[in-house]
């Protein structure tokens, strides 16, 4: 009988530890089928969030270099016929998206403004918050929502304009921010519940598909909601980051994704929440599964340990005790052979720090002989006495250091770093006895790495600032471009300056890649050709025909200077297939791209159709040859091509061709 309630005592406690296990591993699965549910939102969240902010910089570089132009035309600073007209002329063309144009002199006063209201020349509006930046520094300078002397909500960028060396006023822009944020941020929703809001720098509400929200404060919105009001708190730092939420007249959690749109001299914030509950709801037919299936484990459990403990027989212990005894004796012989002949610094203290033992490198290393070592404190060989008391608690609370970095003292009074790892030893109950740990003297390479250190950080920021003036540089020569294509009438010549604003387009961003990355060498393939292709899809958005493109490209980093003929190809391709296609047709387009050891695979296929007057395709008749042997002479490559029954394209190249730059 004895035996029986023994079995079935062991019993249950093996029951407890299966539950307990099932348990454990049924919150382990759902939580990691719940984070990869996060994780993809997340993933929708920053997707959405980069296409907007990548809206809000395109509007931001045109009006940029828009503005840059007229700042330096002299029709502009004389403010004479022909500069009026141009001001027309620009408000005409974009007035969907802004509300006037106001040139000021120095003293801040207006002396022209479009459209025209009464009694807006001659107003002083040196006293505007940003008016007052602007006369401070003479910098271009961003608003804030503020009312208008036309009477009216705006926000305003000043571009501050000058005569020789000697400031003379501004030429201001005043944007119908309801109107360009609405058509950027309108349809971001990630769920059915989720919500989009976007702030300035002093809390105005400039969008939010709660439309109750709009146009107000968040102090006035927000007054009785704490959590929304400290998200927006986080948010008005101008910082990237993700938060959790309670909504009080929902009582639901929200996660929310928050970045900062840059904007001159100021920002905005853009935040994308979605609902915890639409991911409850998604994950309970993969929770009921779960159930089913732990449940089943714990029921085959309890069987399998029913019928084991029945079959189970007592181990001797003591033949594992003389075994164990055995082993711990030839443990400790190879242990005292190890600390005595090994080529480092080995000593064993007990838990005051007082030196046990030593072996003869860790004596060499302090200068000291054998008899002296062990009757000085150990506190001696530290710099500085807190150190000693700090690895101390350090021990005690981790049980080992690794790696710790101190200043130690030799017998002849020398200084030098050292790199100390110890670890506490314990006796068979578990009790700490004493401190194992060695020393190795890192001076020499401590001092080397600290000049290795300055001068990469001294080549990055000059690399870095490079790339960065670059792709600025290229930014204006666009804008210029752009504006200079609005006021050309001629056909031709607005084609040629589209095709070279979407060449320069094509480097900028590999050029931008490369200034936020940190290695200034290689940008990521995949990421470069879906900025291009968001970039071309937004130019061609007008078109009548569309091309439905599947992307099929590892992750990986490649060269700039191998990344960016095949962007440029890859523009004249989407441009060869819109220029010349059947009016009102969808082409789909399939883009690999992969890499295998040290080369660059990528295949091209297309049903791409030419017009009924272009019975044959030819490469050199569509203007594609020139770019084909760009492509051949840079990547050292010959392009297989086929123009019979689908548009193909196949190459591959070397990832060694060119040296990386840093």
């Amino acid at each position: 009988m004895i035996k029986y309630k023994t079995n079935y005592k062991l019993l249950f406690y093996i029951s407890i530890i299966l539950f307990v296990i099932c348990l454990i591993m049924f919150q382990y699965f759902y939580q990691i089928e719940r984070q990869n549910k996060i994780d993809e939102i997340q993933t929708h969240q920053k997707l959405h969030a980069k296409q907007a902010i990548k809206n809000f910089e395109e509007l931001i570089n045109k009006w940029d270099g828009l503005l840059s132009y007229l700042i330096n035309d002299k029709n502009i600073k004389e403010m004479n016929k022909d500069g009026i007209e141009l001001i027309n002329k620009i408000y005409s063309i974009y007035k969907k998206e802004l509300k006037g144009i106001t040139r000021t002199n120095k003293n801040g006063v207006i002396t022209y403004t479009v459209p025209f209201y009464p009694n807006t020349i001659g107003r002083n509006i040196s006293q505007q918050k940003h008016m007052i930046k602007l006369l401070e520094n003479h910098k271009p300078v961003c608003s804030d929502v503020f009312k208008s002397v036309q009477g009216y909500d705006a926000i305003v960028v000043h571009y501050p304009i000058f005569k020789g060396t000697n400031y003379d006023g501004s030429i201001a822009f005043l944007f119908n921010f309801e109107k360009i944020t609405n058509s950027i941020l309108k349809d971001i929703k990630i769920g059915e519940k989720g919500k989009t809001w976007l702030i300035t720098s002093e809390g105005y509400i400039l969008f939010s598909n709660e439309t109750f929200m709009q146009k107000k404060s968040i102090y006035d919105v927000f007054f009785n909601d704490t959590d929304r009001l400290l998200l927006a708190k986080k948010m008005l730092t101008g910082e990237e980051g993700i938060a959790t939420l309670s909504y009080n007249h929902s009582n639901q959690n929200y996660y929310t994704y928050y970045v900062p749109v840059k904007i001159l001299n100021s920002f905005w914030s853009l935040g994308i929440s979605y609902s915890e509950s639409e991911i409850t709801a998604s994950l309970l037919n993969f929770r009921n599964k779960l159930l089913f299936l732990f449940g089943m484990i714990f029921i085959g459990g309890i069987l399998a340990a029913y019928f084991g403990v029945k079959g189970w027989i007592i181990v001797k212990e003591e033949s594992a005790r003389k075994k164990a005894e055995v082993e711990a004796k030839q443990s400790e012989e190879r242990y005292k052979y190890l600390f005595e002949s090994i080529n480092i610094s080995l000593f064993q203290t007990n838990l005051n720090f007082e030196l046990i033992k030593a072996n003869q490198y860790f004596i060499n290393l302090f200068q000291y002989n054998k008899e002296e070592i062990f009757k000085i404190p150990f506190n001696l060989l530290f710099e500085n006495v807190e150190d000693k008391n700090q690895i101390k608690e350090e021990l005690l609370k981790n049980e080992s250091i690794k790696s710790k970095e101190i200043l130690m003292v030799k017998n002849n009074g020398d200084k030098f770093w050292a790199s100390l790892n110890a670890t506490l030893l314990k006796d068979e109950n578990g009790n700490y006895i004493s401190i194992l740990g060695s020393i190795r003297d890192i001076t020499e390479r401590k001092d080397y790495i600290e000049v290795l250190k300055k001068h990469i950080e001294e080549k990055d920021l000059l690399i870095n600032e490079v790339f960065h003036r670059t792709k600025n540089n290229l930014q204006v020569i666009i804008s210029m471009l752009e504006l200079h294509n609005l006021l050309t009438e001629d056909k031709s010549a607005q084609n040629v300056i589209s095709d070279m604003i979407k060449r320069l387009h094509v480097m900028s961003l590999a050029h931008k890649q490369l200034f936020q990355r940190e290695d200034l060498s290689k940008i990521s393939f995949k990421s470069y050709i879906e900025e291009i292709f968001l970039y071309l899809s937004e130019f061609y958005k007008n078109k009548s025909n569309s091309i439905e493109l599947k992307l099929n490209i590892e992750d990986f980093n490649i060269l700039f200077d191998l990344a960016l003929p095949c962007g440029l190809m890859f523009n004249e391709l989407i441009n060869f297939f819109t220029v010349n296609s059947e009016p009102n047709s969808r082409i789909n387009l399939i883009l690999d791209a992969y890499k295998e050891d040290d080369e660059i695979f990528i295949n091209i296929l297309s049903d791409f159709r030419a017009k009924e007057t272009d019975k044959s395709i030819n490469e050199n008749k569509f203007d594609l040859g020139l770019f084909f042997s760009l492509v051949e002479n840079q990547l050292r490559t010959n392009i297989t091509k086929s123009f019979e029954n689908n548009f193909s394209i196949k190459f591959s190249f070397k990832d060694n061709l060119y040296d990386e730059r840093v």
